[in-house]
């Protein structure tokens, strides 16, 4: 069996090598590296049992144990409101803007209404988006970046660290987080600080990819990023994106992409919610389609 010093020495001989020799090709270099650490770090992964029921029983058992961590609550004495589109695009959060005096949009495309709402509610909106010219809306509160957001901040990207860092004024939560990113919120929330993340009154997220929980590579970050926003948030909302299929892993249903809502445990007090998902504030995301049944969506 390969031990992790064994790894390493391996690691460090290839990165002699592979170290850039002049700028031009420092990028691909970088994406090299950080392709041999994934490679790396998956060699070096518990395996989930796959081949037997009990091996079943044990990945639903620890599938289960993690997906409590997304259990719904309510945020006491505040209601929800919807903000943005009717459909795709439009989030269920706490209707409560005091003290957020800035938001961020990451995920703009061809809809922006989120982000108008916010910006006719008084909140200045920063908005991310490298795949797309300009945004849809124009607003003296709405300010359009066309760059990726990533985990570390780059000449095309940014990073929601140092965005925090730059718009945050205060030690209370005083920030808002959209997000729609495609995948790459896993690992933006993962490289992001305690924190830096606890400045945000609240987090809308669609979040993609549940499809992969089997997967030890993908669940082991999940699962670290789900720990994280436990800690400092409470899910109060989740809706189910129907363009998308269900899927059944280790015999659990659940959706390849899940729309959730998170207000900050600093700021709000909370309680078991009795809802059954999706709500009346809730719209298919696809309107050609009935949206999916979450139910309480406790495991």
């Amino acid at each position: 069996m390969t031990t992790l010093g064994e790894l390493g020495k391996k690691y460090d001989e290839w990165r002699r090598k592979a170290l850039p020799q002049s700028v031009n090709d420092a990028d691909w270099r970088h994406e090299e590296t950080r392709a041999r650490l994934i490679e790396i770090k998956d060699l070096l992964l518990p395996r989930f049992p796959q081949s037997s029921a009990s091996g079943t029983q044990a990945l639903q058992d620890e599938l289960r144990a993690t997906l409590r961590l997304l259990e719904p609550q309510k945020a006491i004495g505040v209601p929800k409101t919807r903000v943005g589109s009717a459909g795709d695009g439009g989030y269920v959060q706490l209707d409560d803007l005091a003290g957020v005096i800035h938001a961020f949009s990451f995920g703009v495309c061809d809809d922006d209404a989120w982000d108008l709402a916010m910006a006719q509610a008084g909140v200045p909106v920063e908005q991310f988006d490298h795949s797309v010219e300009n945004a849809p809306s124009s607003h003296p509160l709405l300010r359009f970046h066309r760059k990726m957001i990533a985990a570390q901040p780059g000449p095309d990207s940014e990073s929601l660290a140092a965005l925090v860092s730059e718009f945050s004024k205060s030690d209370a939560p005083d920030l808002f987080l959209k997000m729609d990113i495609e995948g790459w919120e896993w690992e933006v929330f993962d490289a992001t600080p305690d924190e830096l993340l606890a400045k945000h009154a609240q987090i809308v997220c669609e979040f993609h990819d549940l499809s992969q929980l089997a997967s030890p590579h993908f669940y082991f970050r999940a699962k670290r990023v789900l720990e994280k926003l436990h800690r400092l948030f409470a899910v109060t909302h989740v809706h189910a994106n129907n363009c998308v299929p269900y899927n059944l892993i280790a015999n659990i249903p659940l959706p390849d992409v899940l729309e959730i809502s998170f207000a900050s445990r600093a700021r709000y007090r909370f309680e078991p919610s009795q809802e059954t998902f999706p709500t009346p504030l809730d719209a298919p995301c696809s309107p050609d389609k009935p949206d999916y049944i979450l139910g309480a969506f406790r495991f």
